[in-house]
């Protein structure tokens, strides 16, 4: 290495150039160790603050995996299938004249012609009421099928045989028979109340009235006791057809 000129000077001394060398190495090697011995010690915190964490969270962390590992598994029920639907019928019912009330069990399904859907089989009563009167039947559903009712809403007749006269009345009104004993009657039921004031005869009768059919009452004369009374001995005789004896 050539060493720098310096002026020559009697009192100048030349530069310590082999102390300027060690100061530089000195300071270079200073300034290169420092950064690095910062760097490890940041690893070393940074490392020991891992493991304290792991020695105080690791039991914690490990109950946790463990109780989760060891809870059985929640299985969620389930769903139940829809109930199946039971398969129903249809009724589809016409009167002449149409316009007539139906009542199907007891409720009100409308006016005539009517067709009604989702019917439960089986046996349904089903009851018409017009202007003319009121028609009764007695139906069968089947499933999956429409059954069809048609009926003429008109006029029937009752007809009433005795051995004696009667007066026929209904709620109080006097029925009158036409020449072939029989009274025209609004179809449906009807309470009719039969009497003899002088046999003293009283009875009562309920009637379904078909429309254009005749409906026969027959009566049977109830047994009765007869008293005969004389100032002497005598021989009593019926003159009943069905009897003819001496008592």
């Amino acid at each position: 290495m050539l060493e720098p000129a310096w002026p020559a000077s009697p009192h100048a001394a030349p530069p310590a150039v082999e102390h300027t060398v060690e100061a530089r190495a000195h300071n270079k090697n200073t300034f290169t160790w420092r950064p690095l011995a910062l760097r490890w010690l940041a690893r070393v915190a940074i490392a020991a603050a891992l493991v304290a964490a792991a020695a105080i969270g690791g039991p914690y962390f490990y109950s946790i995996v463990s109780s989760s590992l060891a809870r059985p598994a929640v299985v969620a029920p389930a769903a139940a299938p829809p109930p199946a639907q039971k398969a129903t019928g249809g009724l589809r019912v016409t009167t002449t004249p149409p316009g007539a009330t139906v009542m199907v069990d007891g409720k009100a399904r409308g006016k005539t012609p009517v067709t009604l859907d989702g019917m439960t089989p089986g046996r349904h009563d089903v009851t018409m009421t017009g202007e003319e009167g009121t028609v009764r039947r007695s139906v069968t559903v089947s499933a999956n099928k429409v059954v069809a009712i048609e009926e003429a809403i008109f006029a029937g007749w009752v007809a009433v045989y005795a051995p004696f006269d009667l007066t026929i009345a209904e709620g109080g009104r006097v029925l009158r028979a036409d020449d072939r004993n029989q009274i025209m009657l609004p179809p449906g039921t009807h309470e009719l109340r039969l009497t003899n004031r002088t046999l003293g005869y009283e009875a009562s009768r309920s009637v379904e009235v078909k429309p254009g059919e005749a409906t026969n009452i027959q009566l049977a004369v109830p047994p009765s006791t007869l008293t005969v009374t004389a100032p002497d001995a005598a021989e009593v005789w019926s003159t009943a057809p069905a009897s003819g004896k001496r008592h």
